[in-house]
């Protein structure tokens, strides 16, 4: 006579040994597992001095830094130059730069170390999306694109003007 706070574990402990061995008997030649490959945003903040110097090598630079751990990038843009609320590693301006990509639940571990490995990126956030707002996401950054070299030179312009005293920048204004 079995009680009702007794249960019968012989079936949950038999599936969990099926599964075990199902695991050990797979050869790497058989073939492989797919991973649920998840939909993220990142957002990159990049050294403006050095995007203005090179647009085109720090937006590889970002590429390659995803790519490396297994991601697939589907769009990606410039989004915001400006400065930063506070000094970053002594920098007080920044380049944001928008990443819509997939990848695996584990890149994520992966991309935070290959980004405190890299000089050009001073600080990252990524996030995770759900499949359903996925696509206008990617279709909104795709439709209003600007060139890496207009946001260059206006990085280059911001700067420059960025060095003069305030008393120049006024006299410059008043003659314009």
């Amino acid at each position: 006579m079995t009680s009702r706070t007794q249960i019968d574990l012989f079936p949950l402990l038999f599936s969990l040994q099926t599964v075990r061995q199902f695991r050990l008997s797979l050869a790497p030649d058989q073939g492989t597992i797919s991973v649920a490959q998840n939909h993220y945003e990142g957002m990159f903040l990049v050294d403006s001095g050095k995007f203005a110097n090179d647009p085109d090598g720090v937006m590889t630079h970002v590429r390659e830094l995803l790519t490396k751990t297994g991601a697939t990038i589907r769009s990606d843009r410039v989004w915001l130059d400006g400065k930063l609320a506070y000094p970053i590693d002594g920098r007080r301006r920044g380049v944001h730069f928008l990443v819509y990509f997939q990848g695996d639940g584990n890149a994520n571990t992966e991309i935070s170390r290959q980004v405190r490995l890299s000089d050009l990126v001073l600080r990252h956030i990524v996030i995770r999306h759900p499949e359903i707002m996925w696509d206008r996401l990617v279709a909104a950054i795709s439709t209003g694109e600007e060139t890496a070299e207009e946001t260059a030179e206006e990085t280059a312009e911001e700067t420059a003007e960025g060095d003069e005293s305030p008393a120049e920048a006024t006299e410059a204004s008043e003659t314009a």
